[in-house]
C-alpha cells in the first residue's frame, strides 16, 4: 500500500530511517513535494508534534518505550490517517526527546 503524503511528510521531516536521531529538516519536504505543498505538510506535521508534546504522560511506572507507544497511540487516535511507519517515527522522536 502506498504511503500517503501526510505520513510521508512525518517520516521525512523527522528523518526517520534516514538519520540516526530525529532531525527536523524542512528541506527534505521541499525536495519531495515542492515548496508549496512542503509548506502545508510541514505545518501539519508540526501541529501533530505539538499535539503529541501536549500529552500528559504519567511517568509513574512508565518506561521510555511505553511512553513512546502512548504518544503513538494518542497520535493515531487524533490522526487516524497516519500510517504505522509515521506513528513509529513519532514514537522514535518522543523517546529520543525524553532520553
Amino acid at each position: 500500500m502506498p504511503i500517503d503524503d501526510k505520513s510521508r511528510a512525518v517520516i521525512l521531516l523527522l528523518g526517520f530511517g534516514i538519520t540516526s536521531s530525529p532531525v527536523i529538516d524542512p528541506a527534505r519536504l521541499a525536495v519531495a513535494f515542492g515548496p508549496t505543498l512542503a509548506t502545508e505538510l510541514e505545518a501539519f506535521v508540526r501541529q501533530v508534534l505539538d499535539d503529541v508534546d501536549d500529552v500528559d504522560l504519567d511517568w509513574t511506572g512508565l518506561s521510555l518505550e511505553a511512553a513512546g507507544e502512548r504518544a503513538a497511540d494518542f497520535a493515531h487516535a487524533r490522526y487516524p490517517e497516519l500510517s504505522d511507519q509515521a506513528l513509529r517515527a513519532i514514537s522514535w522522536k518522543v523517546t529520543f526527546d525524553w532520553r
